[in-house]
């Protein structure tokens, strides 16, 4: 009874909290991204939808995307190998892709290579 309750709590505990990916640093260092997903505040307007914020090399948030993904699905945001092009590989709404440069985020149609690479973020 005793494991049971204590399930419970930290069940309780830790799907009440919101959720904080570790950062994810471009190849060549320039930028990094981190997942959030908003969990506690249900009146917000992105309630459960993972946001990513992308940051330079000096720390400086450059973008805050609104992925459009719901966080009750499967999904994994990571940087591709070729430039700076940050990934969403996403059960529910498919492969998306920005391209992020001179500290500007573009939203692009992904290429076939991105597209690819975008089907092994769910391998790692």
């Amino acid at each position: 009874m005793k494991n049971l309750t204590l399930f419970v709590v930290l069940f309780l505990i830790f799907s009440c909290s919101d959720y904080v990916e570790s950062e994810k640093k471009s190849l060549d260092g320039k930028f990094s991204v981190i997942a959030k997903v908003n969990r506690t505040d249900k009146n917000a307007e992105f309630y459960a939808e993972p946001i990513f914020e992308i940051y330079n090399s000096k720390k400086q948030l450059i973008a805050k995307i609104e992925s459009g993904a719901g966080d009750f699905s499967r999904w994994e945001v990571g940087w591709s190998d070729m430039d700076n092009y940050l990934l969403l590989n996403s059960s529910d709404i498919g492969i998306k892709a920005w391209k992020v440069e001179d500290n500007e985020v573009t939203e692009v149609e992904p290429s076939a290579e991105l597209y690819s690479q975008a089907h092994y973020l769910f391998q790692d």
